[in-house]
């Protein structure tokens, strides 16, 4: 199935789901939302359970409240990374890096582009899980 099919067929099901719920609702907009938010849950909860590598996507990621939300570890979020994004075989991290060096000064400016990987915490965390396994 090409995707601007499947994205129509979406659509559809969206337009017939949304119209009950919105009429059988005191606050429409409020039953769309949180409609919208469980199927949003619900997604996230069955690309975590088709990921291969659960073990290595455990050790970054926490899934809470039922997939309603997502992070990282608690230690990558204290050091400054985001996730980005969590599909089928691929977590994308991103963190900003040497802020508070002077933009003027190139060195600084190449520095951020590499991370020291004896400091880097994703690095430290990855090492961690392949020593142990």
């Amino acid at each position: 199935m090409n995707s601007t099919k499947h994205i129509e067929q979406r659509r559809r099901f969206l337009q017939l789901a949304v119209l009950p719920a919105a009429l059988l609702s005191a606050n429409p907009a409020h039953a769309v939302l949180e409609w919208l938010a469980e199927k949003a849950a619900e997604n996230r909860r069955k690309r975590y359970e088709a990921m291969p590598d659960k073990a290595l996507v455990d050790a970054f990621y926490v899934m809470l409240e039922d997939g309603k939300k997502e992070s990282l570890t608690p230690a990558l979020v204290q050091a400054g990374y985001r996730l980005k994004d969590l599909n089928l075989g691929m977590l994308t991290l991103s963190r900003r890096m040497d802020t508070d060096q002077p933009i003027e000064t190139p060195s600084s400016i190449m520095r951020s582009y590499v991370p020291d990987a004896d400091t880097d915490p994703v690095a430290a965390v990855y090492a961690a899980l392949g020593k142990g396994c």
